[in-house]
Order: structure tokens, then sequence, then C-alpha cells
């Protein structure tokens, strides 16, 4: 798995997004943010697919768009 692809992702701004996901922006405070990148460098989630991560806010709704993985 391409970590910078996976953070990348993870960044992804899901407010500005939601025109086009059709889904509310969510705001992830930094300290959220910070812990998730943390756990994808120590590669805790490298069972999860990268399209799990991208456009979504908190890991917990991307392990539940990814089916429960990790």
């Amino acid at each position: 798995m391409d970590l910078v692809t996976l953070v990348e992702r993870a960044f992804s701004p899901s407010r500005s997004s939601s025109p086009y996901t059709h889904r509310p922006g969510t705001f992830v405070p930094r300290a959220d943010t910070l812990a998730a990148c943390t756990a994808i460098l120590d590669g805790v989630h490298d069972d999860v697919p990268e399209d799990a991560f991208y456009f979504v806010g908190r890991v917990d709704e991307v392990l539940a768009r990814a089916g429960g993985a990790s």
C-alpha cells in the first residue's frame, strides 16, 4: 500500500467535497487527524482499501465504509 496516497486521501477535504459526494462534510479535530495519520503510518490500517479513506472524515467512518476492516 502506498503510504503517501493513503495519507493524501486521509487529508482529503470532506467539507468542500459535499457537492460531489452528496454527503455532509465532517469536521475532524486536529488531535484526531494526527492520531489517524500516526495509525496510518504505523500500519494499523494496512488492510483497509485506499478508496475507503477518500473524502471521509474520521477513522471510524473509514472503517465503516470499508466494511469493518482493521
